[in-house]
């Protein structure tokens, strides 16, 4: 008999429940631009020249559901803004539109986007105003105060809080008695990333710079960070690996499943993961007898960052922590410059109009498309950088950028001669190492231990059989 489903009952008093109907789309084209326009009326720029971007985001009216998605579309070109046209181009188009419109109203409308667009370079991008250049960002908006007011002021406030350079206060915190599982020791890690994180300008993440050595002096504080992690990573496996004895080693990956935890906590999803991919490369996560000794407070923290840090669904459940995060907040870089990486790669930056001049030439649009996803990427990067962290530093992270491997070192009390960094600074050698740990059992001998176990305990494989059966005679 076939399953028949129960047809749905439906209470009276309530509507039957209908799927909402699906927003539908199409193209409008012109010579120069791609426009997709929304049955919500919504709509997206996908292509266009400059003239035609200038203009959408000054005069475009979304409607009211679609304004937040909007704004955030203005700051997702703004931020990206070097790689599709030069500053100074988008400004001077931008001020000369909005100085020909006669209406008023209008005037302050447009004004106002400019200003949000002004707002997301200053905010994030503040070293373009350095040296003196503050003044000509004033100069360049003044026209518009009468006009803005309100957006005037957030630009110039914005303007004034990027000039506070983040400057730790210094102590003597680290002693002897403090363990890699303790705050402190968190709390200072954070601070020395901060510093690298910070340092980082938007520019560096523009065309791959960090992963093209004919590009990499584009992007200096990138590179140093990506160093700093990979080297980080590699202590991390190294302090449980150099550890010969078991019930230690295994007090050791508990100290970094507590710091990992740590880190988490205060927002520093870069070095958790930092810390997370330490203890789950191949050559520590093979050692069973290790993990074995684990205790139970552990295992459950490594299982909490197990979910956090799954790649499931595009790592979804880091991705959901990291956008409900309170600044200050570092993201985990590996993961975004991934995205920066699939996004350049997979999406041209220009394509061709689908509507012809009338000289049969076709113009090369910009594929507004592409910066938009990935100024989300930069945005999503950046967003945890509007606060500072207010940890004091230990007087030790004055040298951290100059030799990172002596900070690490002196973290854990261990001399440069004596580091397992040196023994165990490739894969190569530290899985080496944990094959001498913990030796690969051949198949033949654990076949055969099994198989001797089984023909002199008979009575554990009774022990095993169901109740009520009877071997056979």
């Amino acid at each position: 008999m076939k399953f028949a489903p129960p047809k749905p009952r439906l209470n009276s008093g309530f509507a039957a429940y209908q799927s909402p109907t699906p927003v539908q789309e199409r193209e409008e084209f012109t010579t120069e631009s791609i426009i997709i326009q929304s049955s919500d009326g919504s709509k997206t720029l996908k292509a266009s020249t400059i003239s035609v971007f200038v203009d959408f985001l000054l005069f475009e009216e979304p409607p009211a559901s679609c304004a937040k998605s909007f704004d955030e579309s203005i700051a997702s070109f703004a931020i990206c803004h070097g790689m599709y046209c030069e500053l100074g181009t988008q400004l001077k188009t931008m001020v000369q539109k909005i100085q020909s419109i006669a209406n008023p109203a209008q005037k302050t409308k447009s004004a106002l986007r400019l200003m949000m667009f002004m707002t997301t370079i200053v905010s994030r991008m503040p070293h373009l105003f350095e040296a003196g250049s503050q003044s000509l960002m004033i100069k360049l908006v003044e026209p518009f105060r009468f006009f803005s007011p309100e957006g005037f002021g957030e630009l110039v406030s914005a303007l004034a809080k990027s000039k506070r350079l983040y400057q730790p206060q210094t102590a003597n915190l680290l002693g002897k008695d403090v363990g890699i599982e303790s705050l402190i020791f968190a709390q200072q890690v954070t601070v020395g990333e901060w510093e690298f994180f910070t340092s980082i300008r938007v520019e560096e993440f523009y065309n791959l710079s960090w992963s093209k050595p004919a590009l990499q002096h584009l992007a200096p504080n990138l590179c140093a960070t990506i160093k700093w992690s990979n080297l980080f990573c590699t202590w991390v496996s190294s302090y449980v690996l150099a550890e010969k004895n078991t019930q230690k080693r295994a007090t050791h990956l508990g100290q970094l499943i507590g710091l990992a935890d740590n880190l988490l906590g205060m927002n520093n999803f870069n070095g958790a993961m930092e810390v997370y991919s330490g203890i789950t490369k191949i050559a520590v996560y093979r050692l069973k007898q290790t993990w074995e000794k684990l205790p139970t407070k552990s295992t459950e923290t490594f299982s909490k960052l197990e979910k956090v840090f799954s790649p499931e669904k595009n790592f979804a459940a880091y991705r959901a922590m990291l956008q409900n995060a309170t600044p200050p907040c570092m993201p985990f870089l590996g993961i975004h410059l991934s995205d920066l990486t699939f996004t350049d790669e997979g999406i041209k930056g220009t394509v061709p109009s689908k509507l012809p001049k009338p000289d049969g030439t076709v113009e090369s649009l910009i594929n507004f498309d592409k910066w938009k996803k990935v100024g989300k990427i930069l945005l999503d990067i950046t967003q945890g950088r509007s606060i500072n962290y207010t940890h004091k530093a230990d007087h030790l992270l004055l040298t951290l950028k100059e030799d990172p491997l002596a900070f690490l070192l002196a973290l854990t009390s261990t001399k440069k001669s004596e580091s397992s960094l040196e023994e165990l600074g490739t894969d190569e050698s530290q899985m080496a190492q944990s094959l001498k740990i913990e030796p690969k059992v051949s198949f033949f001998f654990s076949f055969l231990s099994i198989f001797i176990f089984s023909f002199f305990c008979p009575f554990r494989l009774l022990r095993n059989l169901p109740p009520g059966h009877q071997p056979h005679n």
